[in-house]
């Protein structure tokens, strides 16, 4: 259910940067943030992986994926408060 939500979100934050692009807006810092904060819901479906090693793998890729995706977001958002 959350990898169809992180879908559900990545939808939107596509759809409000297209809007965005239309009314002009340059903030790249802004629109990459509403492409990556979805990726870790979306990452979520691979805990679905049967087995205790391959189940092993997986959530320390979820947890990998979400770590970057944060590490990313909290970036873009401090370089466009510095801008």
């Amino acid at each position: 259910m959350s990898s169809v939500l992180g879908i559900l979100q990545l939808g939107v934050g596509i759809a409000t940067d297209v809007e965005q692009a239309k009314q002009g807006s340059k903030v790249p810092f802004t629109i990459a943030r509403n492409v990556i904060a979805p990726l870790p819901n979306i990452a979520k479906a691979f805990l679905l992986i049967p087995g205790v090693p391959q189940a092993a793998v997986a959530l320390a890729g979820v947890f990998l994926v979400d770590a970057l995706c944060d590490l990313a977001t909290g970036s873009l958002a401090l370089a466009a408060d510095l801008t």
